[in-house]
């Protein structure tokens, strides 16, 4: 089950994707979604938390935007997201109650090659479920009819999960 919030465009990399690494890893759980169908409760049916200060996980990528999904609930707490090993965010995942498959960060970059971080801020749980990214755009030509000129325009690829865009090329 993918969230309502991704676009078409963006590329799904579930947290068990090579693209991602957590550190230090023997602070980090997996988690197994419950009931008959784990997958509702996270992308693919598991997840990696932490409960360690300072643990982080990465997420290489090429593109032009990127998001990270979670859960949210009440014995989570503050994070900070760093691109490039520069700090652009500090937030919570705090909610009084479970929130599944949430989206706690969205940026859009310089298209290109990428890390981004999420570092655990309190010694409460941070979640890692998937990250989402628009790939790279290209230029194609598009008429524009009203003033009669051709220009370059930005086309994304259409959403994949890694694995299918690995298997693609």
């Amino acid at each position: 089950m993918i969230p309502m919030d991704l676009s078409s465009d963006e590329v799904i990399a579930d947290d068990t994707d090579p693209a991602v690494a957590y550190y230090p890893i023997e602070s980090w759980n997996i988690v197994q979604g419950e009931g008959d169908r784990p997958d509702e409760d996270y992308y693919g049916g598991l997840y990696r938390m932490t409960r360690n200060r300072s643990a982080y996980a990465t997420f290489s990528f090429t593109g032009s935007h990127v998001a990270y999904y979670s859960d949210m609930n009440h014995d989570h707490g503050a994070f900070k997201v760093s691109i490039d090993d520069r700090t652009v965010a500090t937030s919570s995942s705090y909610s009084p109650e479970w929130q599944r498959k949430h989206q706690l960060f969205n940026q859009s970059v310089e298209p290109g090659s990428h890390v981004l971080r999420i570092t655990n801020m309190e010694d409460s749980v941070m979640g890692a479920d998937f990250f989402a990214y628009a790939e790279r755009y290209r230029d194609v030509l598009v008429a524009d009819w009203s003033a009669m000129q051709i220009h370059a325009a930005p086309i994304l690829y259409p959403r994949r999960t890694i694995s299918q865009h690995c298997s693609s090329e």
